[in-house]
C-alpha cells in the first residue's frame, strides 16, 4: 500500500509541475523540436538557420495537411526522413478518413508512443483517485488492430491504436489493473474485427465477475459491441456450455488463446447468461451481465455525444468516463475530472506533448496565440508542431476554453471545422447540425421512436439544392414494443420543420426569402444501415477503433451506399412551417371533369402509358428519333429535361412528384434512364391531377374516340430500382372504336375516377390494385364477374404478403406514406 501511495504522490507532483509551468515547458519543448531539425529541407525553405521563437512564428506559415502533403508523400515514396525531420521517421499514422472523406498519413516516431504511454499512466492515476475498488479486477475493453500496409519506402502505415498495440510499449506494459484485460493479446491483435469482437465478448462473459471497467476508444464502438451481443448471445452461450469455440472463428491466435479462457464446459454459467439475455427489455443489460462494473471508459464528446442516451439505457447510468483528447497528430490533453457528466467534459492540455498554438475563431480576425494566452469562453482552432515533422499544422477542430487547472487551459470540444453543409451562402457546421438533430430526437421520442444515428449530404443535383438528412430510427424499448417501426408522414414532416427552424438565420434567409436553398429532406434508411456504413468505411481502410460516423457524407461511394438503403423520404408539411409553395389545384376541384374525361384518362393511362402501341411502333421512341435527327441536322445536340426527373451523382435517374393534397413530395423511384423516370412521373401526375396534369409525354394520352378497351391489369406502378418492367408487357387487343360501354363497366370506371381525387387512401389502394400491381398477363377488359373478383382478391393477398416480407427485411412499417 505504501508503494501505491508513493506512486500517487509522484504523479500529483508531476501534474502540478506541468500545469503550473505551462509557458516555460512549452518554450523548452519548441527548442527541443526545432534545434535538431533546422537543416531539414522544409525549414530551410523558410530560412530557419537558428532557434528563435519569434523568427519561427514570423517565417514558418500556418498550414493545412494538404499544404505539407507533398513533403510527406516524398518520404512515403522512399526519400530520406530529413526532408521534414532529422529524427528518423519509423512509420505513418492513418487518420480515420470519416471527417474529411480520405485518410491522411501522418509521419511518426517513438516520441508519439512516449507521449501516449504518459497519457495512459496519468489517466490511470486520475481514475484510481476517483474510483475505488479497481485494483483486483480487469478491464473488458473492445480494442482492435487494423491490418497495416507497407509504403514504397518500406515503412508501415497503421492507425494510431494499431501502432501502439504492435509496439514493445504494449507488449511490455505494466502488470497492474489498468493494463489487465479479460481478452488475451491475441484477440486484440487479430486483424479480423468481427472475430475479434466475438472473442472479446466471449472472454468477458466467461470472466463476468472479474470485470470492473468496460469501454472502447469511441462510444460508437461500445454501442456496436452491445448490439453485436444482442445478435450473438445465444451462440456465445452455446460456446460457454460446450466449452468449444465456434468453427467460424478461424484466426489461430484467437482459437488457441480463447480456448484456454473457456476452460471447458460451463453449463451453469451459460444458463445464467441466457436467463439475463432472454428478458424482453435490455435496459441495464451491462449491469446485469457484469455486476461489478464501476464505470464505462470511452470518448463521449463531439460527435460521440449522441450515443450517451443509448449507453445510459444499456448501462443504467454507470459513469461514462471520457479520458483523453488526441488525434493522429498528437495527444492533446487529459480530463482531470473523470467522473463529470458527459456534457461537462473538458480536457486540460498537457504542455509536454507538442508545441501548441491557437487560431482565434471569434470575430473576423484570425490571430494566432500561444497556449498560455488563450481567453476564457473564447473559441480556437489548435495548431500543432510535433516531434515527427509537422510544423504549425492546423488540426481542424474547434475548441472552447472552459477554465484553467492551475495555469493549464481546459478545452471543451465543440466541432470539426471542415464538416459543413452549404448550398449557397449558408454555412451549417457540425455544432449547428447537432443542435437541429437534437430537436428531431425530441419529436421522435414523443412518439416512442428512438433516433439511432444520422448523417447528412448537400444535394446539389436539384435546383435549388437542399439539405438531405439520413436517419435510422427504431421503436422504443418496453412492453409495448412493436414488431416494426411506424413511419408516420406527419411526424417525419414535423421533424423536417423543427430542424429547419433550428438552423441559423443565414440558412432561413436563403431558404425562405431568397429561395436559393430548397426544402430540407429527411431520408429514412433501413435498420442496421449505420452498422453497415461502419463496415463500408472499414473495408475502405478505416479502423474500427478510430471510426466515427461521418456527419456529412463526402465520399461518392459512401453516398451511393446510403442511397441504396433509403426506404422512405419526407419533406416539410405546410402545417408545421412556412415557406412552401402554395398547393397545386387538384383534379377534384375542377367541375368540368366529366365522364368522357375520366374514360379518356383511365383508358389512356392503361393503354398508352403502360404499353407500346399495338402496331409495334412506340410513339415515344419515334419522338426521340425525330428529336435526335433534328439535333443531328442542326449540329447542336441538346439534352431533354423532364418534369419531376433529376439525375443522381452516380448516373441514375430519380422521379418524384408533389402530392397536392399533402403538400409533400412523393418518391417514385430510381431508374436507369430519364425516359423511364419521366413515364413514372406521368402516371403519378394523371393519378393526382387528372386532366389538369402537365405531362412529359402528352402525345401518349389520347381522346376517348380512339380508345375503346381498358386492360384489366397493368405492368407495375413503378420500378424503384432501375425502372425495369415499365413497358415490357404485351399490348392489349384493341377493339373497334364504336364498341359500347356496359352499364356496370361505366359505373366501375366512374367509381375509380372518383377515388383518384378522393381522400380515401385505403379505398384507392384497394381499387388500384388491379392497375398497379405485379405484372400479369394482359387481356381485354371483361364484364365484372366472380372470377375477376377472385383474381383481384388473390392479387391483393399477394401484395400484402410481399409488403410483410419487405417490412421484415427493412424493420419498418409504412404508415400514411406511399411505399416505394
Amino acid at each position: 500500500m505504501k508503494s501505491v501511495s508513493n506512486n500517487s504522490e509522484r504523479w500529483e507532483e508531476k501534474l502540478k509541475d506541468l500545469t503550473f509551468n505551462v509557458n516555460q515547458i512549452q518554450d523548452s519543448l519548441l527548442e527541443e523540436i526545432l534545434t535538431p531539425n533546422l537543416k531539414t529541407e522544409y525549414l530551410q525553405c523558410f530560412h530557419m538557420d537558428r532557434f528563435d521563437k519569434e523568427l519561427f512564428k514570423k517565417n514558418v506559415p500556418v498550414v493545412t495537411y494538404e499544404d505539407i502533403q507533398p513533403y510527406i508523400d516524398r518520404v512515403v515514396n522512399g526519400e530520406s526522413s530529413d526532408v521534414i525531420s532529422a529524427r528518423p521517421i519509423t512509420g505513418f499514422l492513418l487518420s480515420s478518413g470519416t471527417s474529411g472523406g480520405a485518410q491522411k498519413m501522418m509521419p511518426w516516431n517513438n516520441k508519439y508512443l512516449d507521449n501516449l504511454t504518459f497519457a495512459y499512466d496519468l489517466r490511470m492515476h486520475l481514475i484510481t483517485k476517483h474510483v475505488k475498488g479497481l485494483e483486483e479486477g480487469k478491464g473488458m475493453m473492445f480494442l482492435f488492430t487494423k491490418q497495416e500496409s507497407i509504403t514504397p519506402s518500406g515503412l508501415p502505415a497503421r492507425v494510431a491504436t494499431s501502432s501502439y498495440f504492435k509496439s514493445e510499449y504494449f507488449k511490455n506494459r505494466p502488470s497492474n489493473w489498468y493494463y489487465s484485460y479479460t481478452s488475451p493479446d491475441e484477440v486484440i491483435l487479430c486483424s479480423d474485427n468481427t472475430q475479434s469482437l466475438y472473442c472479446h465478448l466471449l472472454c468477458g462473459l466467461v470472466q463476468r465477475y472479474d470485470v470492473v471497467r468496460m469501454g472502447s476508444i469511441f462510444a460508437s464502438v461500445m454501442v456496436r459491441a452491445i448490439k453485436f451481443l444482442e445478435t450473438y448471445w445465444e451462440e456465445l452461450c452455446s460456446n460457454i456450455r460446450t466449452g468449444h469455440l465456434s468453427e467460424w472463428i478461424t484466426d489461430l491466435g484467437c482459437r488457441s488463446s480463447v480456448s484456454l479462457v473457456l476452460g471447458g464446459s460451463r453449463p451453469d454459467l451459460a444458463e445464467t447468461i441466457e436467463k439475463i439475455c432472454h428478458r424482453r427489455s435490455w435496459e441495464g443489460i451491462v449491469n446485469r451481465l457484469w455486476p461489478n462494473t464501476k464505470y464505462i471508459e470511452t470518448v463521449v464528446t463531439g460527435s460521440m455525444e449522441q450515443y450517451v442516451p443509448t449507453l445510459n439505457y444499456y448501462c443504467n447510468d454507470l459513469p461514462l468516463v471520457s479520458t483523453t483528447y488526441g488525434s493522429s497528430e498528437t495527444t492533446f490533453g487529459i480530463n482531470l475530472d473523470p467522473l463529470c457528466k458527459p456534457e461537462d467534459v473538458s480536457y486540460a492540455f498537457m504542455p509536454n506533448m507538442s508545441y501548441f498554438e491557437f487560431i482565434t475563431m471569434d470575430g473576423d480576425k484570425r490571430d494566432v496565440v500561444d497556449l498560455q494566452d488563450v481567453k476564457l469562453g473564447c473559441n480556437y482552432e489548435p495548431v500543432v508542431t510535433n516531434f515527427s515533422g509537422l510544423y504549425r499544422m492546423r488540426v481542424g477542430d474547434i475548441l472552447m476554453v472552459t477554465g484553467f487547472y492551475n495555469n493549464a487551459p481546459q478545452f471543451k470540444f465543440v466541432r470539426r471545422e471542415n464538416v459543413v453543409l452549404s448550398i449557397d451562402s449558408d454555412k451549417t457546421n457540425e455544432e449547428d447540425l447537432f443542435k437541429a438533430v437534437s430537436q428531431v430526437k425530441l419529436v421522435l421520442e414523443s412518439y416512442d421512436v428512438i433516433l439511432v444515428d444520422f448523417t447528412s449530404y448537400a444535394d446539389t443535383s436539384t435546383f435549388p439544392g437542399h439539405y438531405v438528412i439520413y436517419l435510422e430510427v427504431k421503436d422504443k424499448e418496453g412492453e409495448n414494443k412493436k414488431e416494426y417501426v411506424e413511419l408516420n408522414a406527419d411526424v417525419l414532416s414535423k421533424c423536417c420543420s423543427v430542424m429547419e427552424d433550428s438552423l441559423d438565420n443565414v440558412y432561413k434567409r436563403c431558404r425562405f426569402k431568397d429561395g436559393s436553398v430548397g426544402a430540407l429532406e429527411i431520408r429514412v434508411v433501413r435498420q442496421g444501415m449505420f452498422d453497415s456504413l461502419m463496415d463500408f468505411f472499414i473495408s475502405q481502410g478505416a479502423s474500427i477503433g478510430q471510426y466515427k460516423t461521418p456527419r456529412c457524407i463526402k465520399s461518392g461511394k459512401a453516398l451511393e451506399f446510403m442511397e441504396d438503403c433509403v426506404v422512405a423520404r419526407f419533406f416539410m408539411d405546410r402545417r408545421y412551417g412556412k415557406g412552401l409553395v402554395p398547393p397545386e389545384t387538384s383534379a377534384a376541384e375542377n367541375p368540368s371533369w366529366n365522364e368522357s374525361d375520366v374514360t379518356a384518362m383511365i383508358s389512356s393511362l392503361s393503354r398508352a402509358i403502360e404499353y407500346p402501341a399495338a402496331d409495334g411502333h412506340d410513339p415515344v421512341k419515334q419522338e426521340f428519333d425525330k428529336s435526335d435527327q433534328l439535333q443531328h441536322d442542326q449540329d447542336q445536340p441538346r439534352k431533354r429535361h423532364y418534369r419531376g426527373v433529376r439525375q443522381r451523382p452516380w448516373g441514375k435517374w430519380a422521379a418524384e412528384i408533389r402530392d397536392p393534397k399533402k403538400a409533400a413530395r412523393v418518391w417514385l423511384g430510381t431508374f436507369e434512364t430519364a425516359e423511364d423516370a419521366a413515364l413514372a412521373y406521368d402516371r403519378a401526375a394523371l393519378k393526382f391531377k387528372g386532366t389538369k396534369a402537365k405531362l412529359n409525354f402528352p402525345e401518349r394520352v389520347q381522346g376517348p374516340s380512339t380508345t375503346s378497351y381498358v386492360a384489366s391489369q397493368s405492368g407495375t406502378d413503378h420500378s424503384p430500382r432501375g425502372g425495369s418492367g415499365l413497358m415490357n408487357s404485351p399490348p392489349p387487343q384493341l377493339g373497334p372504336s364504336t364498341t359500347s360501354w356496359p352499364t356496370n363497366y361505366n359505373q366501375d370506371i366512374l367509381q375509380y375516377a372518383q377515388l383518384l381525387t378522393s381522400n380515401n387512401d385505403d379505398a384507392l389502394s384497394y381499387y388500384t390494385s388491379s392497375l398497379f400491381n405485379q405484372q400479369q398477363q394482359q387481356q381485354p377488359f371483361p364484364t365484372p364477374s366472380s372470377s375477376s373478383s377472385s383474381l383481384a382478391s388473390q392479387q391483393t393477398q399477394q401484395q400484402q404478403e410481399q409488403q410483410r416480407e419487405e417490412e421484415k427485411s427493412y424493420g419498418y412499417h409504412y404508415y400514411n406514406y406511399p411505399r416505394e
